[in-house]
């Protein structure tokens, strides 16, 4: 035997309060970016802007060079660059210090900077090629046992003009022709660590 579900039962005298009137359907207002219509002649002359793989300008074009070498290598493809410094500072504390807290910071030097590079490397040919001959370039950088000279704006601003590579990765990328990869580098300067001493010649 079934029994029949009666609100009315259920609710006695109450009576339920009205609906508010549902909103009427509307068109969703999407704002397109349209094309890209930047003038960067303003901070690079107008032959001297890189453009990527696929011809469109680059912000911030990075371009490698080996220090045995004399031409540039421009990856093809601009990549994200992310930049993080740090202080190395000498912290001494002070015992039974009575007067505030916390030791004392001695400013020691400035330390290298962490760069972080993030790109792709890929085929616009619409062959759906893997990128090797780019893949190997960028292992050969990579793998090489001396510095690197760079250029770039935005890693020139912060007076970086040669790095070295600790860590890069190959990840698994989604699709025949791409293949993502990232590179921890460290700035480098060009330090002289053998000094000639002067030797003075008395007069006979």
């Amino acid at each position: 035997m079934t029994k029949d579900f009666i609100i009315s039962k259920l609710l006695g005298p109450h009576v339920l309060p009205p609906l508010p009137p549902f909103p009427k359907g509307r068109e969703l207002a999407i704002t397109k970016a349209g094309d890209i219509d930047a003038d960067y002649s303003e901070y690079v002359p107008e032959d001297k802007i890189e453009n990527t793989l696929f011809a469109t300008p680059q912000v911030q074009p990075l371009r490698l060079k080996l220090q045995s070498e004399n031409e540039w290598w421009l990856i093809p493809v601009e990549p994200m660059i992310g930049v993080q410094g740090k202080n190395i500072l000498v912290k001494r504390d002070v015992a039974k210090r009575k007067t505030g807290f916390g030791g004392i910071k001695e400013y020691w030097t400035q330390g290298d900077w962490t760069i972080n590079i993030n790109g792709l490397l890929t085929d616009n040919a619409g062959r759906y090629n893997f990128p090797r001959h780019d893949v190997l370039m960028l292992i050969r950088y990579c793998t090489a046992k001396e510095p690197i000279d760079v250029k770039c704006p935005g890693l020139q601003l912060l007076g970086i003009t040669r790095i070295v590579i600790e860590d890069y990765q190959l990840p698994f990328t989604k699709g025949p022709e791409n293949q993502n990869y990232s590179i921890t580098a460290y700035s480098d300067t060009d330090w002289k660590l053998l000094l000639k001493k002067k030797t003075s010649v008395s007069a006979s």
